[in-house]
């Protein structure tokens, strides 16, 4: 059995999912690179006779580069072409004009309905998001929805 459905995303619909994904475990990870390279700036400065304040400062300032790239970066990537999505039993073929990936199920490490949209997130934290206008119907979201979670289920043994 293979289901087939095409859409665009909206880049408000990429940016809350990034969000949400931020909100629920991400700062942590921005928090950490945050920490470790303010701390090694300011080590770097205090060894060049900086002020205290002034090495601080720099320090917290210079570590707001990465972080602003962390939550630019799906947006600069953000594609708004249509996309072909197929759910079969060997997992998801996905495509973006000439782009082309296969996802096997193994590599899907969650799958959310927020508000009628369907998040599949993979193990590396990205997402296909899935807005419920791409189907015909609330039933036909839902069976694909069912179909995608019986076969993730399925390859991680559950």
């Amino acid at each position: 059995m293979a289901m087939h459905i095409h859409y665009a995303s909206t880049r408000a619909e990429v940016w809350r999912y990034y969000w949400r994904l931020w909100r629920q475990r991400m700062w942590k990870a921005h928090l950490a690179v945050f920490v470790v390279l303010a701390t090694l700036l300011f080590a770097h400065l205090s060894e060049r006779d900086w002020p205290i304040a002034a090495g601080l400062t720099a320090a917290v300032l210079a570590n707001c580069i990465p972080l602003v790239c962390f939550i630019l970066y799906p947006m600069l990537r953000f594609n708004p072409e249509v996309r072909e999505l197929s759910a079969t039993a060997d997992g998801l073929q996905t495509s973006i004009g000439r782009r082309h990936a296969a996802i096997p199920w193994c590599d899907i490490a969650a799958i959310e309905s927020v508000d009628g949209t369907l998040v599949i997130r993979r193990s590396d934290f990205n997402g296909l998001i899935v807005p419920a206008r791409a189907f015909a119907s609330d039933e036909a979201r839902l069976a694909f929805e069912r179909f995608v979670r019986a076969q993730v289920d399925a390859a991680h043994g559950g």
